[in-house]
């Protein structure tokens, strides 16, 4: 895709980073750690 910042990315298995869009600007969200 064509993305303000260039570059796009996507997440793969187990993973607490998630890709969050902020006004055209990709950042990473990172979720809670669950209690196993």
């Amino acid at each position: 895709t064509n993305t303000e910042s260039g570059f796009e990315f996507q997440t793969f298995g187990v993973n607490r980073r998630i890709p969050v869009d902020l006004d055209g600007l990709r950042l990473v969200s990172f979720l809670p750690v669950e209690n196993q």
